[in-house]
């Protein structure tokens, strides 16, 4: 599995990189090479399991597109972590922090939940006191709706409270902002709509508070 950013890969690890795995396994400390198998085979084995709407345990190691073969940081998502939720999970490396890297890891995991994996809501969560972890949760849509009993935050995204407010709804799917980069009035919102769809302009109607787009 492969999935590419703005500036990143994201992909399943093999044993061409179980050096990188025993680097960065247990960061910030470096791990055995037996380790490294073990954890291997732990990613194999509850990648198999997952399946549409019911996620075992997806991790990907994380790799800048200009250096193919150094994993810079996890991330994924957990069906295990919780009972009843599926956890968004990002870990990268300090050395490449503050360059917007676990923006792009979130937004292509929720991406893939959605659309993929046909989700209706990821979970995700931080320290309190972590402020950058809290700062990526907002950039990607996800909103600090409770707490976890050491106070830190729980988050959510959006499809399941709209199946809340319109429990009888008959959506054939949702569209939100929170789950794509774009957001309206930017015209791209609206061509993602058209073409998940697969109607022309001309045979949907609009309702809005305004006709003005980009």
């Amino acid at each position: 599995m492969e999935f590419k950013t703005n500036d990143l890969i994201l992909r399943t690890v093999t044993e061409n990189d179980i050096k990188e795995i025993a680097r960065m396994w247990e960061y910030p400390h470096e791990t055995t090479i037996d380790k490294a198998y073990e954890a291997l085979k732990y990613m194999a084995d509850t990648h198999s399991k997952n399946r549409q709407k019911s996620i075992c345990h997806l991790c990907l190691g994380v790799f800048q597109k200009k250096e193919l073969n150094v994993i810079i940081g996890w991330c994924g998502l957990d069906g295990e972590a919780e009972m009843g939720k599926t956890v968004l999970f990002y870990m990268i490396d300090e050395k490449y922090r503050n360059q917007g890297y676990a923006t792009q890891c979130a937004m292509e995991l929720i991406n893939y939940a959605f659309e993929e994996m046909e989700y209706d809501i990821i979970y995700g969560g931080c320290a309190k006191s972590n402020v950058e972890s809290y700062r990526v949760m907002q950039k990607v849509g996800m909103v600090q709706n409770s707490f976890y009993e050491n106070g830190d935050y729980i988050f959510s995204v959006v499809a399941e409270r709209i199946n809340r407010l319109l429990p009888k709804n008959n959506f054939e799917f949702i569209i939100t902002s929170s789950n794509y980069i774009f957001r309206k009035p930017n015209k791209r919102i609206f061509d993602l709509a058209l073409e998940k769809a697969g109607l022309q302009p001309d045979e949907v109607w609009y309702i809005g508070i305004t006709m003005n787009v980009m």
